[in-house]
């Protein structure tokens, strides 16, 4: 849906700038003939396995106002189950100006922020969700944040802060109603989901890092809100890669959390892991019972080494997801799904009046593909296609071809012959009526 992007902090700028600044430090460093060992280098990113060393204990940070301990982070947000009856109630809503943030909130945020900023623990990172949760709470119990957009909810959150370091490391959106807070530190990123229940803002989802090592780091690419009809709980559906500038294709990890006793041990409905370009075009979209995820990938059975549009789709049934045909815009595109998935997914992609025949078919050609493309040297073939336009407007026919590699004159084994599969259109999908071997 792209609901990150609206933000002031586009995650990528934010680890380039950093990486910058350690490029700078080391620089400087050489300069001026002093050993990079005997100070730290500015700025230090996640994706540089260079840390600043501070005490475990926030104690021995000089704060003028203690940060909370692990155990306050997590009470008062929703440590207990909410009262039944009032799970969903409407905040209040009253006109006048929205309240300035109290000093309290402001040293909390402060001191949470400076010290994630030093320590790769997560329970800072946490702090500062805690901080932002107390201003939220602060607007909707005053009667104004339930009438705010989610920019101008925004601008009020960022009032939590006078430092622009901060706030233009930190921002508020609006996903399906719920507030979600995302924010950056030298040390780490963390993303909050809240929620007005039971009388005031609760936190229900924390994330943040899975521990120091650059490819357990965190760095969201967007994020949307899941609240699928029959669910008492939103969902946070966000897709996310580790810090690193050396390349724009990587892991790619796509999560469904929601919900339960406690904000930072959520249950994971998808914790799914795949490759793809993270550079550009990585979406997550909710939409009714349904969520996709869409990224450019590599993988194609007709164009090999060449960047596609992916689209990963789950509904959420009876408090599972189950996973479901994704669609890509293009019917070259789909008919290489069709020919790589299971049934299961790929029977949704076919016009249900032919599945039962189709089935054996779609058995036979997924078979024969992967023989083919698992053969190497002299025996190593392509598979090519053209499009058609059909008899009647709403359809086509896409012919494939598999040929030898190194001698296209000469068909594959696994596929000699051209193979026509028929499509048609069923008012919002291209569907597969039929495929047929010449």
């Amino acid at each position: 849906m792209g609901l990150w992007k609206e933000l002031v902090t586009d995650p990528r700028l934010h680890a380039v700038r950093v990486l910058v600044s350690f490029v700078v430090g080391v620089w400087s460093c050489l300069v001026l003939l002093l050993g990079c060992a005997s100070r730290p280098a500015a700025a230090p990113a996640p994706a540089i396995s260079v840390r600043t060393n501070v005490a475990k204990s926030s104690a021995a940070v000089v704060l003028s106002a203690p940060l909370p301990v692990p155990s306050q982070v997590v009470q008062g947000t929703d440590a207990a189950p909410h009262p039944q009856g009032k799970l969903h109630d409407a905040p209040p809503s009253k006109p006048g100006a929205c309240p300035k943030p109290a000093r309290k909130i402001q040293q909390l945020f402060v001191n949470a922020f400076e010290v994630a900023s030093r320590s790769a623990e997560k329970e800072p990172q946490r702090a500062i969700a805690e901080a932002i949760r107390l201003r939220l709470d602060e607007l909707y119990q005053s009667g104004c944040g339930g009438r705010l957009s989610g920019k101008q909810l925004n601008q009020q959150v960022s009032l939590i802060s006078e430092d622009p370091s901060h706030r233009e490391n930190f921002g508020v959106l609006l996903a399906a109603g719920y507030p979600v807070a995302s924010y950056y530190t030298e040390q780490g990123q963390g993303i909050a989901l809240y929620e007005w229940r039971a009388g005031q803002v609760r936190t229900r989802v924390v994330v943040t890092h899975d521990g120091v090592d650059d490819q357990k780091q965190l760095l969201l690419l967007d994020l949307d809100v899941l609240k699928p009809p029959g669910s008492q709980e939103p969902l946070l559906a966000i897709v996310n890669t580790h810090p690193w500038m050396a390349s724009c294709w990587r892991t790619l990890r796509m999560r469904v959390l929601e919900p339960s006793g406690d904000p930072k041990q959520p249950k994971a409905l998808l914790d799914h892991e795949t490759s793809g370009r993270w550079c550009e075009d990585v979406s997550v979209k909710a939409e009714g019972s349904s969520v996709s995820f869409t990224y450019p990938d590599w993988y194609s059975v007709f164009r090999p080494a060449m960047v596609r549009g992916k689209n990963l789709s789950w509904e959420y049934q009876s408090g599972t997801l189950v996973q479901r045909f994704g669609f890509p815009k293009e019917i070259p595109e789909l008919v290489d799904d069709w020919l790589s998935l299971e049934w299961a997914q790929a029977r949704q992609a076919t016009v249900q009046s032919g599945a039962a025949e189709l089935e054996a078919v779609h058995a036979r050609l997924t078979k024969a593909v992967k023989q083919a493309l698992a053969r190497e040297g002299a025996q190593a073939v392509s598979f090519s296609y053209e499009v058609f336009p059909g008899g009647n407007k709403g359809e086509r026919r896409l012919t494939a071809y598999c040929a030898l590699t190194d001698d296209d004159t000469k068909p594959c084994k696994d596929w000699p012959k051209p193979v026509d599969v028929l499509l048609e259109w069923n008012g919002s999908h291209w569907l597969i009526r039929s495929a047929t071997a010449r």
